[in-house]
């Protein structure tokens, strides 16, 4: 039996991924891929705990379920859980899904894959990889809906370099999984099969679209630039603090307000967006050559030739 294991990155997709293969769980076993449970119904967060060291799980807000229980303990039975379930599928493959995956850091991918190795024969590394331009601000809008009240210049100017030192984080993985287990994608609509996210995942995990498969909408809103400021003011003046109440409050306006948003994208200047990708080429053109064999060196086409 093999593994496809989507680490992600975040905000490549990885929530309508995940929804697609959770509804389409039964038409995948038809085919031969089971879509387990006991890590997550939908997202495998169960995979990404049983990853982390002791001192990063325990921060986790999912760990206050088993606070009163060891880590130790709680990888034993969740690994006890996992191959029973394995165990009792008759597919040819199994998929695996969780964007937390792709930040772990090398002890805890090596945790992973002693988990991994003894139920698979073949484990595959499935990774989305975006222009870092485009996911920085990306990644903003997101911790906006988490009470952010950063600008963006502040966001920029955080250390990112284990996010988007792309080669670095590919050859962690590679070092574990060796590198032909890799299968990095590019997350650019002119770059996936038949321009469909879709089916350019089916593609990376060996399953024919043909299907049937009951699509699913397009799970990731966004705050246009307007909306997103009038959230991080929001956040910095009215909704502070750890109340559940005003958390949820927020966490539907902002669902609202970016579903609803129809105004300009927040975009990075074009100066701001060319020296920030200027931060990454060499590792942006390792990438290029080492895990998609382009030679000239070139991961992402130049920013003015999007439409």
């Amino acid at each position: 039996m093999d593994c496809y294991l989507h680490i992600g990155t975040g905000k490549t997709g990885t929530t309508t991924i995940q929804r697609f293969l959770a509804t389409n769980r039964q038409a995948l076993l038809e085919q031969g891929v089971c879509v387990p449970r006991a890590p997550g119904k939908t997202r495998h967060t169960g995979l990404y705990l049983y990853a982390l060291d002791d001192d990063r799980v325990v921060r986790t807000g999912r760990w206050q379920r088993h606070k009163d229980t060891g880590p130790d303990q709680v990888r034993e039975g969740f690994a006890s859980s996992f191959a029973a379930e394995i165990a009792g599928v008759d597919a040819a493959a199994v998929v695996l899904s969780d964007e937390g995956l792709a930040g772990l850091k090398p002890a805890e991918i090596r945790r992973l894959k002693a988990l991994l190795q003894p139920l698979f024969a073949n484990i595959h590394v499935v990774i989305y990889l975006r222009r870092q331009d485009e996911h920085v601000v990306s990644r903003y809008l997101q911790t906006l809906a988490g009470g952010n009240t950063a600008t963006l210049e502040q966001h920029m100017a955080l250390n990112h370099s284990r996010t988007y030192d792309y080669h670095t984080k590919l050859n962690h993985w590679a070092k574990h999984f060796q590198p032909a287990s890799l299968r990095p994608r590019l997350f650019d609509r002119r770059e996936f099969l038949g321009g469909s996210l879709m089916e350019d995942f089916l593609a990376a995990i060996d399953v024919s679209g043909a299907g049937p498969f009951t699509g699913t909408p397009d799970q990731n809103f966004s705050l246009d630039a307007r909306r997103a400021e009038v959230v991080r003011m929001l956040n910095a003046r009215v909704l502070r603090g750890n109340n559940r109440l005003v958390s949820a409050v927020r966490r539907k306006l902002v669902r609202h307000l970016a579903q609803t948003s129809r105004g300009a994208r927040l975009t990075l200047p074009g100066a701001v967006a060319d020296d920030f990708m200027a931060r990454w080429a060499a590792s942006n053109a390792a990438v290029a050559r080492d895990y998609f064999n382009r030679p000239d060196g070139e991961l992402y086409r130049p920013i003015s030739t999007l439409k």
